[in-house]
């Protein structure tokens, strides 16, 4: 069996870019992928301007506790003239500074009126004054292909007068469930059988990494259906994800059917749970065996499935964010590593992770009672009170490691 770790580089090693590009406006990239280099047109910010409300000087010829004139009133987005010698500008926030002067002295340290302004304090070059290009430079790279683009980079986008992004299409992922036993959420129970969760937890999961199901089917549990369903997916998606199957019972037909249509690349990994886990090819795309009880298809999904997917479309997959979090539970493993299901709790001033006291792959509401994953090691004894690693959902129910 493959370690996780094996397994993921195992599958980033066969990724390839699967999608082509497109035009979209700004107000639609969130989230999306960006394809194509984008370079500063404009400084920003484009003049130099004043940070705060105030008064804009020449500090070479103001002197502190003198009255002065005030020559203007400068507000944002006015074209100001030159600053007349010896005077200072009314000035407020994001306004452009007047050529001639050089600093803003804030109102709360000015005695002002209407017409004129007496500072307290000693003007000195640079105070409060934001310069042209202090944030960006023209021509300076803003995103390169492969950035995810979130909302402060379509904020950035926006700000430089762009309202166009080339980013990469949606992946188009085929989901098969397979169970002759499964029924649909909405249909009338039947004694032996049991609603497809499985479809709509996957589902959700792939539509939050920004990639599309684009169909989906359920698989009777038969040799001959199996493999119908995955040559006629593979022709029609850029990757096929099934759930269930690919154990070893006679009723698991997912390994013979993609050994036979396609190329194995490897089934099984040392992770628990989802031990049985398939990855190959048929005629050409992408295909991930996921295994068939809830929690395993998910945990798998999200830490062996979701890189290969990232990369499939675009993204460089960063490590995951992990946490050393306090473990509030005794645990050992042995040949498999495992990702337990916690929920993080404070207590004097340090987060306690406290398993889930069911860590049974069938058991569903262990995830809806947990945040997060714990990562033991193979051959490991956690003890209450050591230090384990903690991977917040949130951070894999996201493109953005």
């Amino acid at each position: 069996m493959l370690s996780e770790h094996e397994a993921i580089k195992t599958l980033l090693a066969h990724a390839k870019l699967l999608a082509e590009k497109e035009i979209i406006t700004i107000a639609e990239a969130n989230g999306r992928v960006n394809a194509e280099k984008i370079s500063a047109p404009i400084n920003i910010p484009t003049n130099d301007n004043s940070a705060m409300d105030g008064f804009a000087c020449n500090s070479a010829n103001i002197q502190e506790n003198t009255a002065i004139n005030i020559s203007q009133r400068i507000a944002a987005g006015d074209n100001p003239p030159p600053l007349t010698h010896g005077t200072a500008a009314r000035i407020f926030t994001g306004a452009s500074l007047p050529p001639g002067a050089d600093c803003i002295i804030i109102q709360e340290d000015c005695d002002y009126n209407e017409h004129t302004v007496s500072m307290h304090v000693r003007p000195t070059a640079g105070r409060h004054v934001r310069y042209a290009g202090e944030d960006i430079r023209q021509d300076d790279i803003i995103l390169n292909p492969g950035d995810t683009i979130g909302p402060a980079q379509v904020g950035l986008i926006a700000s430089l007068g762009v309202d166009k992004v080339c980013v990469y299409k949606k992946l188009r992922v085929a989901l098969l469930t397979t169970g002759s036993e499964l029924l649909e959420p909405g249909t009338r129970n039947e004694s032996g059988k049991r609603y497809n969760s499985n479809r709509y937890t996957l589902t959700a999961a792939i539509n939050q990494l920004n990639i599309e199901v684009a169909h989906h089917r359920i698989v009777a549990d038969t040799l001959s259906d199996t493999k119908k369903a995955l040559i006629s997916k593979s022709q029609d998606a850029d990757i096929v994800i099934s759930t269930g199957g690919v154990s070893v019972g006679d009723e698991d037909h997912v390994k013979t059917a993609l050994e036979s249509t396609g190329t194995m690349h490897f089934w099984k990994i040392a992770m628990k749970p989802g031990k049985p886990l398939a990855f190959g090819t048929i005629n050409g795309t992408p295909f991930i065996g996921l295994p068939g009880n809830p929690v395993s298809a998910l945990v798998t999904f999200l830490i062996i499935a979701r890189p290969f997917l990232l990369a499939c479309q675009g993204l460089t997959p960063r490590p995951l964010i992990k946490y050393s979090v306090t473990s509030g539970f005794d645990w050992s493993t042995q040949q498999r590593c495992e990702y337990l299901r916690v929920k993080l709790i404070e207590a004097d001033e340090q987060l306690i992770a406290h398993r889930y006291q069911s860590q049974d792959s069938g058991i569903q509401t262990s995830l809806h009672h947990s945040d997060g994953l714990i990562r033991i090691e193979t051959n490991s004894h956690i003890k209450i009170g050591d230090t384990v690693s903690y991977i917040p959902y949130s951070a894999l129910f996201t493109a953005i490691s």
